[in-house]
């Protein structure tokens, strides 16, 4: 937890949080992604990496990762955890330039923790406009908040989202989830 809060207080905008996600919020997150297909996922904010290690241990031999993250200082641990898995790309820039590393593929899984509410309002839209944009015909985009103050804006980009409460977890948080069925 000291990791968190020295990271919270250096770069907050950053970090957003005190400590790790608990395995029940991860749960109560990844619980909407059907593993057992081939996905291309994308992971925006591995700062705690706790969804990372999950995600890495629970997709098919097929799927693929790219994590976005911004926090050079989590690059150790983040390497760490993902080894030689060719599955797993690891990019060190902005969500907002999500397009420039899909490298002509959509992705059909986004999960996000970026903490929307701390940054400036330009760079969510941008971030929003790049997850609507880069998503297949059927996806998913599960964001975690600990606030309902970012559900007007998710929905004005994307449409009406789901909600989900996990009572706990540290701060307790809300699951947003946006899934658009095929056409």
């Amino acid at each position: 937890m000291l990791t968190y809060i020295k990271q919270l207080i250096k770069k907050p905008k950053e970090t957003g949080t005190i400590c790790a996600s608990s395995p029940l919020l991860i749960n109560s997150v990844l619980k909407n992604v059907n593993f057992s297909k081939d996905q291309f996922i994308i992971e925006l904010w591995a700062w705690d990496w706790c969804f990372t290690k999950e995600i890495i241990k629970n997709m098919s031999a097929n799927s693929q990762l790219i994590i976005f993250e911004i926090n050079e200082s989590y690059k150790k641990e983040l390497e760490k955890i993902i080894g030689n898995d060719q599955r797993v790309k690891l990019i060190f820039d902005s969500a907002e330039n999500m397009e420039k590393y899909c490298e002509w593929k959509q992705p059909n899984v986004i999960v996000s923790t970026v903490p929307l509410t701390m940054l400036d309002n330009k760079i969510v839209k941008n971030i929003l406009l790049e997850v609507k944009k880069n998503l297949q015909i059927w996806w998913l985009f599960l964001q975690i908040q600990y606030s309902l103050i970012a559900k007007k804006l998710i929905e004005t980009h994307l449409g009406e989202i789901k909600l989900w409460f996990e009572l706990l977890n540290i701060p307790p948080s809300f699951i947003y989830i946006y899934e658009k069925p095929a056409e």
